[in-house]
């Protein structure tokens, strides 16, 4: 198990950088059209963008989301 998990972390991709997406408009679009309620974490999503489109750089608060299962789960489905 242990050995899973060093092979998983060193298979990462720690230095690869990608061009991040601020478009609210298309976020609340896929937001709406993809996930059915969840209006709170879909507010907070959308304001998260906004601040980050504001002041220009990409640096805050890691959005983390609590269900039953426990702590660092994906708050919506990955699209």
């Amino acid at each position: 198990m242990v050995r899973n998990y060093i092979d998983w972390l060193l298979s990462l991709p720690w230095f690869e950088k990608t061009k991040d997406k601020l478009d609210i408009d298309e976020a609340t679009r896929i937001l709406e059209e993809d996930h059915y309620g969840l209006e709170k974490p879909k507010e907070r999503i959308i304001e998260y963008l906004a601040v980050q489109a504001l002041v220009k750089k990409i640096k805050g608060p890691i959005l983390c989301s609590w269900d039953r299962r426990g702590w660092g789960r994906p708050p919506l489905p990955s699209r």
